[in-house]
């Protein structure tokens, strides 16, 4: 399979991610990029972890709210087979207002910074679990990823929300690759059947070519 890509915090009832609860995450060194595979783009990298995310507060850092653009980075990377730093679509969120202080980004995102490298998005509806996941399989079979706003406490995120990145899929679980707040594997396998669970509304796009 296409190795996995990303995962973001956000907001109480609105559909936006967070800033991480926690205060001090460990800033970590790049993985070297390979056309072909999508990156595992981390929030805290060494080299934007620690920049503010947009004009917020001193928390409002790409490690603390940076799922969003690091997410969308790691799409756009794999389809311009050429490293886009996660700061780069991050300053995009900020020049279209979709940056959201004390939230993270707006799920707007996901139709908004696409088509400004060329690539296409659309929304994959709430079916019901078989339908929705043959929604998944069609996006992927056709070549694209997914990216979902998933809420939390989950296996996604200890706070009350995060953007992550499918990049394949078998019949039950889907590639997922988590980008900052854990150290956890990377990508590593979910059930499709907590993604579904777990995801908000609007709460997962496919991102194509």
């Amino acid at each position: 399979p296409r190795p996995a890509t990303a995962i973001g915090p956000e907001a109480p009832e609105q559909p936006l991610p967070s800033e991480l609860a926690k205060s001090s995450i460990p800033p970590m060194e790049a993985s070297p990029f390979v056309p072909g595979e999508v990156p595992c783009l981390k929030q805290s990298d060494l080299r934007w972890g620690q920049d503010l995310f947009g004009p917020c507060p001193p928390s409002g850092t790409y490690t603390k709210a940076g799922c969003g653009p690091a997410s969308l980075a790691m799409v756009i990377s794999y389809f311009q087979k050429k490293e886009i730093p996660v700061d780069t679509v991050g300053q995009k969120v900020v020049e279209k207002g979709l940056r959201v202080c004390g939230s993270g980004s707006s799920p707007n995102i996901m139709a908004v910074i696409p088509p400004l490298y060329g690539l296409s998005s659309y929304e994959i509806k709430p079916f019901a679990f078989e339908n929705w996941k043959e929604e998944i399989k069609k996006c992927f079979d056709e070549g694209g990823l997914i990216t979902a706003l998933t809420r939390g406490p989950s296996m996604f995120t200890s706070g009350s929300g995060h953007y992550i990145v499918l990049s394949d899929m078998t019949d039950d679980y889907a590639y997922i690759t988590v980008n900052s707040s854990s150290k956890r594997t990377c990508p590593r396998q979910e059930s499709l059947e907590d993604v579904y669970e777990f995801k908000k509304n609007p709460g997962v796009w496919c991102i194509n070519k």
